[in-house]
Order: structure tokens, then sequence, then C-alpha cells
């Protein structure tokens, strides 16, 4: 067997061009490739993509861990849709072949055709390299030639819509927003009168002003609303040292007019950053996660669902007995507005959280009834996928037996009739053109039942997991705890309620706890296993699974569906 690697990449500017650039296009001509050559052993084992990522060099997730998965000889072959999917850097791509070529690693394009093991290939290799790399230069020398032209001529260079304007499609001008423009007004006076950058912020919020909502692109492709929030000190701090707001702009570190509205005079500008130069800074709250020197189970799991933010781990300043910190998850809107924010679930103590969350797996794992259900239903629809593929497959594949019956039916008759040759090679030329076709659906096929069977193995590997989750946690090191959890779970949202009033929660799979002092509901999304109506008993500390596909089990514990 041949093993191979289908790589994918397409760069933010690419992501709105169409599908001959989407990730999706590209695996699946990928895999088409592979699936012509499986008769030679070549099998699709891995994809690997870098979405949003330019071409310039290797410096992208996806390409390093290819790179180091060659490193490891788990690769025999990468295919990718061009050759510039890899790198547009003439020199960087020799960097990516050489480490192909050292652990005799074949490189295909599955649009153009050489093959890197001849001279010739790899002359054309070089050639087309050559191209794509002049090709990236000569963009960005143009668009830096725009982007000067542009400054030159006062003219706002592109990016991020400037706070207090909007932009005109039509006219491709900045106007003046009225309700921010008030709000910059109002932010640089508050300065220049002495006042602190959070008082500033609170002020803002007081009367309603709030950051510019704008609709960005993800590197995955997702598009999603960001802003429309409370102003934080940070913000502002950029906002003050803006010399845009009094009509000048600033390009490759020249200062220039623009053509557009002041929203306020040089004197505020000047005033309000001397005073802003002369104050002492805010104390902030910083939560970084990247620092974060403890083990936090539940890392990037977390949403409060009160606010729609992350929850970030942070230690406490305060120590327990042996000297270590308390530990906790914090809602991200509480870390950067403190007690202006309106979060009702703030901060949650970690240990605590994470043994609840344990134990409900823990518990989960103990129902062979339910798991067993569970895994029913989770394959139910690849499954139904299945059989439909391969009814179309078997029927594919009778066309085809038809299709040569009626070809060696007219071979035949041409050589039993010379007079009918023209028209009967015709008909041949039409059965052979319908043949490539046929052949070319059933490949597609065979390509979609091999993804089918991967997913289901992966299906299969997170169940038995959680199928043994209870036997083996305890044994684990917080690390190994950790990538287990990550394994099951793709989610959990937090909110706070009152317990009391609590009649009909909205998730089906969502229980309702105390930690100490308040009570939240929480809802656990998990890979691969559909949803589970739940229930908690706080004085017994036991979870109740029910399923809809188990009749006659019930619970008298307090339901949340």
């Amino acid at each position: 067997m041949k093993r191979c690697y289908i790589y994918a990449r397409v760069s933010t500017a690419e992501q709105n061009k169409g599908e001959i650039t989407s990730i999706e296009n590209q695996i699946e001509t990928c895999q088409h490739f592979i699936a012509i050559r499986k008769e030679q052993g070549w099998e699709h084992v891995k994809t690997v993509v870098d979405p949003g990522f330019s071409g310039k060099d290797l410096d992208r997730p996806g390409i390093k861990e290819l790179m180091a998965e060659v490193e490891l000889g788990n690769v025999d072959a990468v295919i990718t849709y061009k050759v510039d999917r890899v790198s547009r850097s003439l020199i960087k791509f020799y960097e990516f072949n050489k480490l192909l070529e050292s652990k005799k690693v074949e490189f295909a394009s599955a649009t153009q055709s050489f093959d890197t093991s001849s001279s010739s290939g790899r002359l054309m290799l070089n050639i087309l390299l050559s191209f794509a790399e002049y090709e990236r230069e000569l963009i960005s020398e143009r668009t830096s030639d725009k982007m000067q032209a542009n400054f030159e001529r006062g003219k706002w260079g592109g990016g991020f819509i400037p706070y207090g304007f909007d932009y005109h499609i039509e006219k491709k001008e900045l106007t003046v927003n009225k309700k921010e423009a008030k709000a910059i007004k109002l932010m640089f006076e508050s300065i220049a009168a002495g006042m602190t950058l959070s008082k500033t912020a609170k002020r803002l919020a007081e009367e309603g002003h709030l950051t510019k909502s704008r609709v960005v692109t993800r590197k995955n492709g997702k598009q999603v609303n960001i802003g429309g929030k409370k102003f934080r000190e940070d913000s502002i701090h950029r906002m003050i040292k803006n010399p845009f707001y009094y009509g000048y702009m600033i390009h490759n570190g020249q200062l220039g007019k623009h053509r557009y509205e002041k929203l306020i005079s040089k004197t505020l500008y000047e005033k309000a950053n001397a005073v802003m130069k002369k104050s002492p800074p805010d104390k902030k709250i910083k939560i970084n996660p990247e620092t974060d020197k403890h083990h936090h189970l539940l890392k990037g799991l977390l949403v409060c669902k009160d606010c729609g933010c992350s929850m970030t781990p942070t230690p406490s300043g305060k120590k327990d007995k042996d000297g270590n910190p308390y530990l906790y998850y914090v809602c991200t809107e509480v870390g950067h507005y403190k007690k202006a924010s309106s979060c009702n679930v703030r901060r949650l103590p970690a240990r605590l959280l994470e043994n609840t969350i344990i134990e409900y797996l823990k518990q989960l794992s103990q129902q062979p009834k339910v798991i067993h259900e569970v895994i029913k239903a989770s394959t139910k629809e690849c499954s139904d996928e299945l059989k439909k593929l391969l009814k179309k497959e078997d029927s594919i594949r009778k066309e085809l037996v038809r299709n040569d019956k009626e070809t060696e039916k007219f071979i035949q008759i041409i050589k039993d009739s010379p007079k009918a040759t023209k028209r009967m090679s015709e008909e041949v030329s039409k059965l052979a053109d319908m043949k490539d076709a046929l052949t070319a659906k059933l490949e597609k096929i065979c390509v979609e039942l091999n993804v089918q069977n991967s997913q289901q193995l992966e299906r299969d590997t997170v169940q038995e997991t959680l199928a043994r989750f209870g036997e083996y946690i305890h044994k684990l090191s917080m690390e190994e705890k950790k990538q287990l959890i990550n394994l099951l779970i793709k989610e959990v949202r937090i909110e706070s309620v009152n317990h009391k009033k609590v009649k009909a929660p909205a998730e089906a799979e969502a229980f309702i706890s105390k930690l100490r002092t308040s009570w939240f509901r929480f809802v656990v999304t998990m890979y691969a296993i559909p949803s589970i109506p739940v229930s908690y008993d706080e004085n017994s500390k036991k979870f109740a699974f029910t399923s809809k596909w188990l009749p006659g089990q019930d619970s008298n514990l307090r339901q949340s569906d």
C-alpha cells in the first residue's frame, strides 16, 4: 500500500474567489487522483489543510504537521491540487521537497502532470514554482504601489473601517457615522479633562456607545460577527493615538493629510495625548491562556452561555495552605470589564467544575445499554449513506456491463457488415464516451465509500474511549486526562440559573448542578455521541441517563427535558 497524504491550502484572499480554489474542491480532486491509482496500491490515509494561510512560506500549522508525519516515516506520497498550494516561494518549496527526497516520498499534483523522480519532471516543477513566485511578488508590488498612491491622494488605504466612519460602497469613500463620531469626541474630551482610560470606558458604556460591529472571515472560512461590545482601555488608548480623527493618516512611517471630514480638532488631539502620556497606566486583569502554567482539564472547551464568551483558565492571587494558587475559569467578558460586566456566571472554581464533568463522563461510561444504543444511533446516518452509495455503485457496475455488451454487439456487426462500418463506429464511439463517464462516476463513489469508512472508524475510536473512560481516568496524569477529555468533549456551555424556578430547560442533554453556593446549567456536547437526556441528584451526586431508544426507563429526579 502506498500511503497518500492530501495537502490543501487556500489563502484569505482566495476564499471568496469561487469553488475552484476552495479547500473542499482541492480535496475532492486529490481524492479522485488517488482513487484512479487504487489498483497500484495508492490509498488516501489522511488530509491536512491550511485554510486562510498565505503560501509565501512554510510557517503554517498544516504544512508543519505534514512535514512531521514525513519525518516519522508515515507518508509514501504527498498529493496537492497544484504545486503552489505547498508554497509560492521556490526556495521554501526546495526546503520542503528536500525533506521528501530524503525520506523517499513522492510528490504529485492532481492537476499538473509531472513526476518528481525524473529530470524533466523536476525542470517542470521549477518552472511552475518560478512563475508562482513571480506572480506573488508582482501582486505584492502592485498592492504596495496602490496603497502608496492612495496615501498620496489622501485616500483611505483599506482594512478595518476606522471607528467614526462608514464605507460607501458605490462611491468607494468613507462617510461620517454621526453616532460613532459623537463617541470619538466624548472619548477625546474625557481623556483631555484628565479622566482615566477605565473611567472613560465606563462613561462610554453608560451613554450606550459600543465598538464597531463587523463581519470577518476566520481562517476556516467561516464568517462571524465581531464587535458591538463595550470599549476596553486598550482600544481607547489606540484610538486616542490615531491621528486619523484630526485629519491625518500614517503610511510607512509617513504622516499625510486625508480627504475626509475631521472629527476633532488638532488642539484637542494633542491635549488628550499629552494628558494620557503623563497619566499612570490603569491596572488591568491580564488573562493569557498561552501562559497558563497549571493543568486546566477543560481549557478551550468552556463557553459562558450568559454572554457567549469563552471561559479562560486563570489562577487566583490567593493560595492554599500548601502554597498552590486557587484555580478558576473566568468569563472573558468579566476579565475585560471586571465589575462593569453583567455576566452572571463570572468565574467558577476549576477543580470543582472539572470533577463534575469527569463524574458525568465516568457515570455515562458505566451505562452499557445507553452506550450501545447511542452508538447505534450515531452510526445510523453513516450506515444509511453507505447503503445509498453501495446501491449507486451496483447500479453503475450493471450499466458498465450493459455498455460492454452493447459495444461487443456493434463491433460484431461491423465485422459482419463492412458497409455499416461508419455508422456503427459512431455508435461504438458514443458507447466508449459513455463508459468513460460511468467509470468516472464509479471512481467518485469509491472515494466517497472510503470517506464514509474512515468516518466510521473515527466514531468507533471515540466510542471505545468513552466505554473505557471510567476504568482509566484515575490512572492518568493531568496532561493525559486533558487529552482524553478533549477527545470526547467538543464543548461545555454553562449558564447561571435559579434552580427553584427552572422547569423546562431548552436542551435535552442539559443537567443542573450546584457549585459551591450557586446553581448552573451544563450542556455537554460530545463528539460522535448524540444528545442524551440526563438528570442529576445533588444529594446522592448521581446522574440518571435516559435514552429515547430504551422503552420503560424514567426517573423521579429533576429532569432537564
